[in-house]
């Protein structure tokens, strides 16, 4: 294995990831509501330890507070790359 990939690799791996609860699934489909991304481009929710942050399997968004506070512009764009 190359050398950079291992270390990005475990990088992932000790990454701390937060379950997103379901009231905050609530918020985040109505923010997704907003920004009318269309069907096939939908990003999703996820949670750190600075926040909630929008991803796809190709881009991930800096972290915010709440789901609403994730700019509906942001949300477009991250959902555009996947």
């Amino acid at each position: 294995m190359l050398p950079s990939f291992a270390a990005a690799l475990e990088k992932y791996a000790k990454a701390e990831r937060l379950s997103v609860s379901p009231k905050d699934r609530v918020a985040w489909k109505a923010r997704l509501a907003q920004a009318k991304v269309p069907e096939g481009d939908t990003p999703s929710v996820g949670r750190d330890k600075q926040g909630f942050y929008v991803y796809t399997h190709r881009a991930r968004s800096s972290s915010y507070p709440t789901p609403g506070a994730i700019p509906l512009a942001k949300i477009r764009f991250v959902g555009s790359t996947g």
